[in-house]
């Protein structure tokens, strides 16, 4: 009581990321007052990042009567070959919301291509040859840029690359 009376709103991001903890905490916090903002993206929700689980971002507006969802559906980062790609799988997805992304400004982009690969080995090798065949193709190494989520992920990639003198 004493910490629900100290604070008048509460905000919380990356509540895709929370666990079920942390929302009965909320909801003991929120439980006569509505000053709840929470920030998430449900298409982020796949990682299961400390406990969390997608159904809590999904379940929002079950759990805080009165909640109101707002959908925000412009992408200030990407291009809209991207976003069409991200949308299509979004679509598979087998629950979230059916938010569509759009891109804030129209560029040109290269159409992105899914390549599956059977392992981190096959993965570096398919991004060696794609950079070795962009440099044959007319773009410098110093205008090519692999983007990861986490530094480690390119462990692998920067081993192969060196050995290839990139």
């Amino acid at each position: 009581d004493e910490v629900r009376k100290a604070y008048r709103w509460f905000t919380v991001d990356e509540y895709q990321d929370v666990n079920a903890l942390q929302v009965e905490l909320l909801q003991l916090l929120r439980r006569h007052d509505d000053r709840i903002t929470v920030v998430g993206d449900d298409a982020q929700a796949i990682y299961s990042f400390r406990a969390s689980d997608p159904r809590h971002i999904l379940d929002f507006e079950a759990d805080f009567a009165g909640a109101t969802t707002l959908q925000l559906t412009v992408n200030y980062r990407s291009t809209q070959a991207i976003l069409d790609t991200a949308n299509t799988l979004a679509d598979d997805a087998p629950a979230g919301f059916s938010t569509r992304l759009r891109a804030a400004t129209p560029a040109p982009a290269t159409l992105p291509r899914m390549v599956r690969c059977a392992d981190e080995d096959h993965q570096s090798q398919i991004v060696c040859e794609e950079v070795l065949a962009q440099r044959e193709a007319g773009v410098a190494l110093q205008e090519q840029a692999v983007l990861v989520r986490a530094a480690h992920h390119s462990d692998r990639l920067e081993i192969d690359l060196g050995r290839r003198g990139i």
